[in-house]
């Protein structure tokens, strides 16, 4: 009998293969593209708080982390004062627009590799969890497909945790694995650049992964709320960027503070207790 069902998780379907002013639980995973005060050029780079300069990773060769939502979409931007500011955008299934581009965020648990993946506990409260994400635009798109294809490749060595097999591969697999993230080079018009290149790296025992989907679940509203830019492209169409990030994070600025975790009164996640069983 299969483990999980599909009809049950069928909302997570959105967040699998097929990003707002508002803060949000989910903090960015970066690359730094030129020297900061801190920052190692190529390494990767978590920061809680940017005005503060608080991390939780720090100069990172690797990171490892459990997807939770794997999401694409679609945007047309525009630069304004050395910023892009986001002209048009499509979460679901709409038409794209003239001279937009489709992009990825894939987006998890954070975990610590030297205490035998346990996970992180969250900067300012230990009772929320340590979310991150990916960004995946420009040269890193081809990181996100990547991704989709490993795990497409993972669902056919793997007996099934559910009853339908096209959820199998798109929901239920990205969640049967701690995913190694390190830093790649990718030839360019404009010469190498970073991105992302991701690893299935360790397999997580079928109740862990059960326990992930619901995770996913809770998390799915701050997922959408942090990253579904759709109704708010009107009221800002209008108006230049807000305050940046630091320059040289290889972040996207659209609306201004998409990168910069939300205050604690924002956050109402709690932390989820379990043992990874690792």
């Amino acid at each position: 009998m299969a483990m999980l069902n599909a009809d049950k998780y069928s909302d997570l379907a959105k967040y699998s293969q097929s990003a707002s002013k508002r803060g949000g639980p989910f903090m960015s995973v970066f690359i730094t593209g030129e020297p900061r005060d801190g920052q190692q050029v190529g390494k990767m780079q978590v920061m809680s708080d940017f005005d503060s300069r608080t991390y939780v990773a720090n100069n990172k060769d690797e990171v490892y982390f459990v997807v939770m939502f794997i999401k694409r979409f679609w945007e047309k931007t525009e630069q304004r004062g050395g910023r892009d500011f986001t002209l048009a955008f499509g979460w679901g299934d709409e038409p794209k627009v003239e001279g937009a581009k489709y992009k990825y965020v894939v987006a998890g648990m954070l975990l610590d590799e030297n205490k035998k993946f346990s996970k992180i506990p969250h900067p300012s409260d230990e009772t929320k969890d340590c979310l991150v994400y990916f960004k995946c635009e420009g040269m890193k798109f081809q990181s996100a497909m990547d991704l989709l294809d490993m795990f497409s490749k993972k669902t056919e060595e793997l007996p099934p945790l559910s009853d339908n097999p096209e959820f199998e591969k798109t929901v239920v697999t990205p969640r049967r694995y701690i995913t190694k993230t390190t830093v790649s080079l990718a030839d360019s018009k404009h010469g190498k650049k970073h991105i992302f290149k991701f690893e299935a790296f360790k397999k997580l025992p079928d109740e862990i992964v059960v326990k992930f989907m619901e995770l996913s679940q809770k998390h799915s509203g701050e997922f959408e709320k942090q990253f579904n830019r759709s109704g708010l492209v009107s009221s800002q169409k209008d108006q230049g960027p807000s305050n940046q990030p630091p320059a040289g994070t290889e972040i996207n600025p659209s609306f201004g503070d998409e990168s910069k975790p939300a205050s604690g009164k924002e956050e109402t996640s709690t932390a989820t207790e379990f043992d990874l069983g690792l």
